[in-house]
């Protein structure tokens, strides 16, 4: 296309946006120190505001535009985490802990796609040999559905997942 322009003013590391289904948002995650976090910002690029702050990453909007899915990755604690928040306000309506990954580049445990019809969450995780795998689990907000986690497709232990589409 032509006439593109900058919309987020991040200073560095912006990334990973995903938009509303109206139209009225972008949600991105944030690497720079001093605004890290998940942000939201009006599709102009006016408007940005932290909804979560803190190491987050890879987020995706649910097909409704209400909330949005996203990451933590914390490696000194070898812990993995998948969140939901609201889109509108940022409150924390889902979470789950993914298995420890003892870090490893090549399987990133936690980045989530929403399935087409927003009841439930697919993302990277690890199975008992440390190889990546795609899970799926029922999303209700304020509910615990870990009972509900399945696998959907193994990976083997060479596979890298960077990205993947549902």
């Amino acid at each position: 296309g032509t006439g593109a322009h900058q919309l987020s003013h991040d200073g560095q590391d912006a990334e990973n946006p995903t938009q509303t289904a109206d139209g009225r948002y972008i949600v991105y995650s944030s690497g720079n120190l001093a605004k890290n976090g998940i942000w939201r910002m009006r599709a102009d690029g006016s408007e940005p505001t932290r909804l979560v702050p803190g190491t987050f990453f890879l987020p995706d909007v649910s097909p409704d535009g209400r909330y949005v899915a996203y990451a933590l990755t914390n490696t000194a604690e070898d812990r993995n985490e998948l969140y939901v928040a609201e889109v509108e306000s940022g409150r924390e309506v889902f979470h789950t802990w993914l298995p420890p990954s003892g870090y490893q580049a090549v399987v990133q445990p936690g980045r989530p796609r929403w399935m087409p019809d927003g009841r439930s969450l697919v993302f990277v995780s690890l199975d008992a040999r440390r190889g990546g795998i795609l899970c799926a689990q029922e999303f209700r907000p304020g509910e615990n559905t870990d009972a509900t986690r399945r696998d959907l497709v193994t990976l083997g232990g060479e596979a890298e997942v960077e990205s993947f589409g549902v």
